[in-house]
């Protein structure tokens, strides 16, 4: 399937400054890959040490948030939008 995954402005920086890349995809696993395959340099903020998502990394597809649905293994359909979101702390 056909999908944009959007990249938020925090991350930007990583990619080039590409907002969104369009990837060919089944399911929402893949297309990280895809991402991670075509920007390198988000690996380590997407990434733990063992290849993990990190806690503090949040996954949308079409505004629905992975954890409501199948988590990583959510089915895409053609022409969804997946959103990666970092979760910014601080003081």
């Amino acid at each position: 399937m056909l999908v944009q995954v959007r990249v938020p402005t925090a991350l930007r920086t990583r990619t080039g400054g590409t907002t969104e890349i369009e990837v060919q995809a089944g399911d929402v696993a893949e297309a990280l890959r895809q991402l991670e395959s075509a920007c390198p340099a988000l690996i380590p903020v997407l990434r733990d040490e063992q290849g993990a998502l990190r806690p503090r990394v949040s996954i949308y597809v079409n505004d629905r948030h992975v954890r409501y649905l199948q988590g990583i293994e959510t089915p895409l359909q053609e022409g969804d939008e997946v959103y990666v979101v970092p979760i910014v702390m601080g003081g």
